[in-house]
């Protein structure tokens, strides 16, 4: 997803959480997808960074928390890596 910001948007039955380059550049970004069915349980979505997000679903005994992550590719520079994973 490499849409700008962070948000979510409704498209047909199902929900998008994203968390995109706060820049305003379409670069990078991560997301869940979420179908309508499941997203009365979603507990809490956290937009970290163009790389990271992490949503929070309700769950019979403890909740889930995913993470999404998207790491750099080889050609990004070192000092971009530290800064978005340490």
């Amino acid at each position: 997803m490499i849409w700008p910001g962070k948000g979510s948007l409704r498209k047909d039955d199902k929900t998008i959480f994203y968390s995109g380059n706060r820049d305003g550049k379409f670069e990078n970004g991560v997301g869940f997808v979420v179908s309508e069915n499941i997203l009365p349980y979603v507990k809490d979505f956290q937009a970290i960074n163009e790389r990271m997000c992490y949503i929070r679903i309700t769950g019979c005994i403890f909740d889930l928390i995913i993470i999404n992550c998207h790491a750099p590719t080889e050609d990004k520079k070192e000092d971009d890596i530290k800064e978005d994973f340490l």
